[in-house]
């Protein structure tokens, strides 16, 4: 929990993320985002379609007005977290974070060779501009057509 004037221990907020998520993933119950809402049976069917090979990058940022950090996790279908990942940048707003956030995700996903990756986000505004790039925003613009230039490496 963070409180107002005292700084965040992001590390121990990722320590209980994945504390949490590890001990969600012994239950072997199905993932939440995965259960059937009015809004998600798209994402549901989509999802039920990947195999063992696809690698989960989720990513985050938090944002103050002297740094962000940028932070993320990889892991394989119905499996335990096996990557995760912290760095601190300095960004201008709390979404050009977040696309930073996802512009190192996939940057990490090259370098290890990760060929199939389904990105998660909860920057709806960053999601839209990547699937819509010509409509995005003037702050995440570049940011934005950088991670689209590193996406269709994967195609190659």
């Amino acid at each position: 929990m963070a409180y107002p004037g005292r700084t965040a221990d992001l590390s121990d907020f990722l320590r209980r993320i994945k504390r949490a998520f590890t001990e969600y993933s012994t239950c072997q119950a199905p993932l939440p985002h995965f259960e059937t809402t009015s809004g998600l049976s798209l994402h549901k069917e989509e999802a039920a379609n990947l195999t063992d090979d696809w690698n989960h990058l989720h990513t985050d940022a938090a944002w103050t007005e002297e740094r962000s950090c940028l932070a993320g996790t990889r892991c394989l279908p119905n499996m335990p977290i096996s990557h995760s990942w912290l760095s601190n940048f300095e960004t201008c707003s709390p979404l050009q974070a977040e696309a930073k956030a996802v512009l190192l995700a996939i940057t990490l996903a090259l370098e290890h060779s990760w060929c199939k990756i389904w990105i998660r986000s909860d920057a709806l505004f960053l999601v839209d501009a990547i699937i819509y790039p010509h409509h995005s925003l003037w702050a995440i613009k570049s940011i934005v057509s950088d991670i689209i230039s590193l996406l269709a490496l994967f195609w190659d």
